[in-house]
């Protein structure tokens, strides 16, 4: 009975899903359920015949409503149909012949897909190079975005021929076109000099990528799209300023003993003749001098990314501050009277406070790591840049 309730729900299964449109589903689990078995049900042969027209005069369907396309899209989706019905069409092939228990012989139409595939293939080739090279004619006239997408676009076609017509030097003539030329100035009005390294450094953040190519002060072969300029407006250092805490540590210890004496003057004794003794405690101290050393930077910086018609497209401020301060103490008395707050302290070893020059160089270093932030996030295509 648990087989029989089993098989009957299975069944269900199967015409649910065919009820519901999911016919290669269905087709799949009716062909598992025949695949190596003798004695199978007419009325499994039936649905497998039945599902198979059905899903096959879908897709059918499907290519034809398609077919009046001039979208390479559509063809591919026509092609992708065509693989469907093949992958289809050859599973079942490796079942055939399917004869039911009772001599029922199952029959199918196939579609004969060599003439169709070709054609399929020819047409999604020549709408897609027509596409790029509309793309492409916009690029010539200088939009990159449209040089940018006939690129992407001659890339469909390599999929079924990797040498078709001249796609290749038109897709690279549409590479060229599309390549966005920035100009990369840096200025610095701090009154500091900054060192040939740091430059150096600043300047490596822009390294040319497929659709991107920098030029580093004005070193310029082509003409600019974008003008992006670093700029140090500023820099301000504040005093050394230098805190004093004075405080003292407390702590109570052991220093000897005392007898405990009796009414008479004498040591007293314990139970076990014992000379009873008392502990005598002494305070010691510490004074410990607390110094607390402070000092901030500010550079004052921004990033400017205007178009080729100077027209300012993106500001981003870079306002960095580094702030140097150090704790460390010293003290006077009995070491042992330091709480362990103190011994921290204590143990820790002073430190100069570092040069203008030092932190001006921390402050680069801070705001570089923006700089290569803001860079990653910038999206030259798009008719907007996007951060």
């Amino acid at each position: 009975m648990l087989v029989a309730g089993f098989l009957m729900s299975s069944c269900r299964s199967v015409e649910k899903m065919i009820d519901q449109g999911n016919f290669d589903t269905a087709l799949h689990k009716l062909e598992r359920k025949i695949a190596g078995k003798d004695r199978i049900k007419t009325s499994h042969v039936q649905w497998i015949e039945e599902t198979f027209e059905k899903v096959t005069g879908r897709d059918m369907a499907r290519v034809e409503l398609l077919s009046n396309s001039n979208r390479s899209d559509d063809w591919r989706t026509i092609i992708s149909i065509y693989e469907k019905v093949a992958r289809r069409q050859e599973g079942i092939s490796a079942l055939l012949p399917i004869i039911s228990k009772d001599g029922y012989h199952a029959k199918f139409s196939f579609v004969r897909l060599e003439g169709l595939m070709e054609n399929a293939i020819d047409k999604h080739q020549e709408l897609t190079y027509s596409e790029a090279f509309t793309y492409l004619e916009s690029g010539r006239q200088g939009n990159k975005v449209s040089a940018k997408k006939a690129y992407e676009t001659f890339n469909a076609l390599w999929q079924f021929d990797n040498q078709y017509q001249d796609a290749h030097a038109l897709q690279e003539e549409a590479w060229q076109l599309g390549i966005q030329h920035v100009g990369v100035y840096l200025e610095n009005l701090t009154g500091i000099d900054m060192d040939p390294w740091m430059e150096k450094e600043i300047k490596y953040n822009f390294k040319d990528e497929k659709w991107v190519k920098y030029h580093i002060d004005g070193e310029v072969n082509e003409h600019l799209d974008h003008y992006l300029t670093i700029t140090f407006n500023a820099v301000d250092f504040s005093p050394e300023r230098i805190r004093e805490k004075r405080y003292g540590d407390h702590k109570e210890i052991e220093d000897g003993f005392e007898y405990v004496l009796d009414e008479n003057g004498n040591v007293l004794k314990d139970s076990l003749g014992n000379d009873v003794k008392n502990p005598v405690f002494k305070t010691i101290t510490a004074r410990i001098i607390e110094t607390h050393l402070y000092k901030s930077a500010l550079v004052q910086a921004n990033l400017v990314l205007e178009s080729a018609e100077e027209k300012v497209v993106l500001r981003r401020s870079l306002d960095t501050e580094v702030i140097f301060e150090h704790h460390f103490a010293e003290f006077r008395g009995n070491r042992k009277a330091l709480s362990k707050e103190s011994r921290e302290l204590i143990n820790i070893e002073p430190l100069p406070f570092p040069s203008n020059h030092q932190m001006f160089i921390d402050m680069i270093t801070l705001v570089n790591d923006k700089i290569r932030s803001e860079i990653r996030h910038i999206n030259f295509f798009g008719g907007a840049l996007v951060m």
